[in-house]
């Protein structure tokens, strides 16, 4: 259980710190907890992107000690408990253009949303060679609900006392000394990051001559204890880090820290003598002034689509008479019926709306779409025009796709759109989002580069080429390499995801935002992931095959909503394993799927489906499916080659939905049949082989996916059958 030893460190840095910190932020905030530190503040360099991760960790601590507390009778008091300071160090950019390093804490829920906005402004516009600036004025600006302080190596004060600022050697002392406490005075208290008789005349002339700022004892850590010295060595091989030479790691500053101090003959002992315990205790002046904050807001925030059931309601409608007639029969009215019911009951009509007119915008420019993962078991979506697949029954024109696939057992689950577009309209698409009825800002999703296993082995084996030539062995290689994996190398940019704040919300309370290392688009300086359950993401992929689609339509006047999906031509060459005519052909071109056309001779459209499918899954075909159909135990139709596929086959073997839906969901997720599943196979008359099948399966793909790559690859076919010159034309027009 948390003991709070009252241990308080204002300035360390995580795996954040690019390049340099060593520290995952779980694995700081779980070791503050073991230790019983009162309160740890993460101060990356430049960035907030360790704060999601870090307030995770606490509160899956804070969870744990309020059961602890419950089940011994106590009440768990947050103020007891270990408090996360969020920050940063940041870079000070004066008005005479030179830059020291700052540290700025959130005091409160005020401050962080100025923090969040100060981070902003860094990077969007005053980034200098990818590394932000923070100018005096804009820190002025938002200093509310704000705690600052001049770092001890390097800060400002730190560099004014040891003359390193022009112009300050030349004065007399009484200047001199009103000059310093001119630039403390922008402070609210001076950081003491080194404890060395170095820095005694700076400890000296804060404390004594300028003294009227706090001076407040911190590690700069960059790494947890003196034994990761070497690794953080290896990471910073080379640079200036490393040259420095003193500790990067964390300290609690008790009596054993303090014995650097009764060294110290610089200026009054008596004065000097006391300084030690004066840095420590201001520690707490510092950690009392901060609130436990949030650095994440709560609660979902979608844009508000006005009359958006009325409007998906009438479009659907209105939709089914003109493709099923006045009087459509039982199983489209209870499918449109259940659909509709759950999506505006769980309020995402809205969702729908905006991505039917994002989809039409580039119908109406004449570029073809298709669609990702499953919604094309969705009925609504079809009937909209997000997708073309229809999955009700073959009676109905239909590919048989059950819509729990994408909505979930009770049509709750949140529906998680992908649409591939055109590369030449997606960005033009990305930006029509803003134009959306109850759309405010909007951004690209934020993605952290950070150091791979392969790169980090990589820099140990250099690091010891370079020192000795002498190699470790490979436990001690491999720790190492452990210690540095995980390190930010930079910021990146999802493909396609376009973040959708509402109407009359502002983007940077949810998050900071900044640049790609690579482009000057805006994206979420969070991680995309740490703020999806509050912001919708819209992901506007970009594929190339639908350029070709496009050039093809314009090119040849054929429609693609009019090329028939079941040409024999076009079948017939697909299906032909000799012909090297669709080497290139997306799905069925490659290597892997000929061999499963040749051991299972489709000979469909749906016989192609079932194909891509398989090839899209792990473990589904080699090793498993392959030798059934090699053993004439089964054929493809047989075959299990989407999750739909297995959720279908039970309920048809009259097992009850709900288990049926269990057992797909564990199948297709890796984590084969669970206890109690082959016992509800075997008495359905679930044959042997099929819970074999199932047991080693490891990944499934959607069948709705599978439906929308095989309607592509037909659709490139049939014009690569009856146009072959433009094709080729076509083919070399998009590289």
């Amino acid at each position: 259980m948390y003991n709070n030893k009252g241990i308080i460190e204002l300035h360390c840095h995580t795996k954040m710190s690019e390049g340099k910190g060593l520290i995952s932020p779980r694995e700081l905030v779980k070791y503050a907890y073991d230790n019983g530190y009162k309160a740890i503040a993460i101060t990356d360099c430049g960035s907030v992107q360790a704060f999601p991760e870090a307030y995770q960790e606490w509160s899956r601590l804070w969870n744990r000690y309020q059961e602890e507390c419950r089940d011994n009778g106590k009440e768990a008091v947050q103020e007891d408990f270990l408090k996360i300071i969020y920050g940063l160090e940041g870079n000070l950019l004066t008005e005479e253009g030179k830059v020291f390093p700052v540290l700025i804490y959130a005091k409160n829920e005020t401050g962080l949303r100025n923090l969040y906005k100060i981070v902003t402004a860094s990077y969007l516009e005053y980034c200098d060679n990818k590394t932000p600036m923070i100018p005096r004025t804009l820190l002025e600006k938002y200093r509310d609900g704000l705690i600052t302080g001049s770092a001890g190596d390097g800060g400002e004060v730190y560099s004014a006392i040891w003359h390193k600022i022009p112009g300050l050697g030349e004065l007399h002392e009484k200047d001199y000394l009103s000059r310093l406490k001119e630039i403390a005075s922008f402070y609210d208290f001076l950081e003491v990051a080194r404890l060395d008789e170095a820095d005694a005349r700076y400890m000296y002339f804060g404390y004594v001559k300028i003294g009227t700022k706090p001076m407040v004892a911190a590690s700069d850590a960059y790494y947890i204890s003196e034994e990761d010295k070497l690794c953080y060595d290896i990471l910073t091989s080379g640079r200036e880090e490393q040259k420095a030479g003193y500790y990067r790691h964390l300290m609690n500053y008790d009596d054993a820290c303090k014995k650097f101090f009764n060294t110290w003959t610089w200026g009054n002992p008596e004065e000097m003598k006391i300084i030690p315990d004066v840095i420590f205790d201001n520690r707490s002046v510092i950690e009392e002034q901060i609130e436990y904050v949030n650095p994440l807001r709560d609660g979902k925030y979608w844009p508000e689509y006005p009359d958006a059931i009325e409007e998906l309601t009438d479009i659907c409608e209105s939709r089914v008479k003109e493709l099923f007639g006045e009087k459509p029969n039982f199983e489209v009215r209870e499918r449109l019926e259940r659909e509709l019911d759950a999506i505006c009951q769980n309020g995402y009509a809205g969702n729908y709306m905006l991505w039917s007119r994002i989809v039409k915008k580039s119908l109406d420019g004449g570029y073809p779409t298709g669609t990702r993962g499953a919604v094309g078991s969705s009925l609504v979506a079809y009937l909209c025009g997000i997708t073309e697949i229809n999955p009700l029954s073959s009676e109905a024109g239909g590919y048989h796709i059950p819509v729990e696939v994408f909505m979930g057992l009770n049509l709750d689950k949140e529906p998680d759109i992908d649409i591939n577009f055109s590369p030449v309209i997606q960005e033009t698409v990305q930006n029509y989002i803003k134009d959306l009825p109850g759309v405010g800002e909007t951004c690209y999703g934020g993605t952290i580069a950070s150091l791979a296993s392969k790169t980090a082995e990589n820099l140990v084996e250099k690091y010891f080429e370079a020192k000795d030539g002498t190699q470790p062995d490979s436990d001690t290689k491999n720790r190492f390499a452990e210690t540095i994996i995980g390190v930010k190398r930079g910021n990146g940019m999802h493909p396609g995801g376009v973040i959708v704040c509402p109407d009359g919300e502002e983007l940077v309370s949810f998050t900071p935002l900044s640049h790609p290392d690579y482009g000057e688009k805006v994206i979420t300086h969070f991680d995309y992931h740490d703020i999806q359950d509050n912001l919708l993401k819209l992901d506007i992929l970009g594929h190339d095959q639908y350029e070709l689609l496009h050039f093809m339509r314009e090119n040849t006047g054929v429609r693609i909503e009019d090329i028939p999906l079941d040409d024999e031509k076009t079948l017939a060459l697909i299906c032909d394993v000799n012909t090297a005519l669709i080497n290139d052909l997306p799905e069925f071109g490659s290597e892997y799927v000929r061999r499963i056309i040749k051991e299972t001779v489709p000979k469909s459209f749906d016989d192609l489906v079932k194909i891509s499918a398989i090839s899209h899954g792990t473990d589904t075909w080699y090793n498993n499916q392959d030798e059934l159909i090699r053993n004439k135990i089964i054929k493809l139709a047989d075959c299990i080659a989407s999750r739909d596929d297995i959720l279908i086959y039970l309920m048809d073997h009259d097992l009850d939905k709900k288990d049926a839906y269990q057992i797909m969901e564990s199948v297709r997720k890796g984590r084969g049949l669970k206890a109690g599943h082959r016992k509800l196979m075997t008495d359905a008359g679930i044959p042997d082989w099929y819970m074999q099948v199932c047991e080693k399966i490891r990944y499934l793909f959607p069948k709705a996916h599978a439906v929308s790559y095989t309607m592509l690859a037909v659709r490139l076919a049939y014009y690569m059958v009856y146009y072959p010159e433009v094709y080729q034309e076509g083919l070399a027009a998009i590289g």
